[in-house]
């Protein structure tokens, strides 16, 4: 009797994993046709010249109106998530960690690439640290694409194969490559926007694409396992304090490669501008 019950419940135990990850995968999927969506219409609108001719008001109601689209449908990691309370499912938790990482990268990296790479945005806007404001909303769902899709990929791997060294080396070289990748499609991409401009191109898609991989050689792994499993599923405080701690890591590497390079950090201008 005790041997067909374990055998019942191991059954069990099996079948809902298996659930759960085609749920993963279902809603992954989803999520990421969904988020693509808004990625498209957002870089047509802002490749059109409308939304930088729609006015200051216009710019960041645009931006504001595709922000909260990506990150709200975040693949949840199991079917349990749903159970629990508001602030504590993983769509509320994965949008206050991208919300964070945003503001972060936005408030003081941007005067990493002010600095290193000499680049400038000319549009006319509300600027929080000399950044202008849309641009905190639009890295919001630009971010939430990236993460998506890099979920989809690690989650691949680590369902697809067993553990081991090989498992992990794989894992690893597929960060890389996707935070490399990640980065060089993005500057080539914003190369048409004509409010944003280098005073040297080649070194913006060479330097400026390495340099802003440094942010995904952190972020995607950190965003990926910070709910992944529910013995290490974090509180709504934790993952707050996971992604300041992702973003503090992120400008040590900065401040690392800017030294190395031995050019001095600049940060000019209002701390608000309206």
């Amino acid at each position: 009797m005790d041997v067909d019950r374990g055998r019942q419940e191991t059954h069990s135990v099996r079948e809902k994993k298996e659930s759960n990850r085609q749920a993963k995968r279902l809603s992954g999927y989803s999520a990421g046709v969904l988020i693509c969506f808004f990625l498209v219409a957002s870089h047509l609108l802002w490749r059109s010249g409308e939304c930088v001719g729609c006015g200051q008001v216009g710019e960041v109601a645009s931006s504001m109106v595709l922000a909260p689209a990506g990150p709200l449908n975040v693949p949840p990691p199991d079917s349990t998530a749903v159970s629990s309370s508001f602030l504590e499912r993983y769509p509320f938790k994965a949008t206050l960690w991208l919300g964070i990482y945003s503001h972060i990268g936005n408030y003081w990296y941007t005067h990493y690439f002010y600095t290193v790479l000499k680049a400038s945005y000319s549009m006319p806007s509300f600027r929080l640290n000399d950044v202008p404001l849309p641009l905190y909303f639009a890295t919001y769902f630009y971010f939430s694409t990236y993460h998506v899709l890099s979920n989809l990929l690690l989650r691949r791997v680590c369902t697809g194969y067993a553990p081991s060294f090989f498992r992990s080396l794989f894992s690893v070289c597929l960060v890389v490559s996707l935070s490399n990748f990640t980065a060089f499609t993005e500057s080539t991409t914003i190369s048409s926007f004509p409010s944003y401009s280098f005073e040297d191109r080649y070194m913006a898609m060479t330097v400026g694409s390495a340099f802003y991989g440094i942010y995904f050689l952190v972020s995607f792994p950190a965003f990926f396992r910070f709910d992944e499993w529910e013995k290490a599923r974090l509180s709504l405080y934790q993952t707050g304090m996971d992604s300041l701690g992702a973003g503090t890591l992120i400008l040590i590497m900065l401040e690392t490669v800017r030294h190395s390079l031995r050019i001095p950090l600049t940060i000019k201008g209002k701390a608000y501008r309206w």
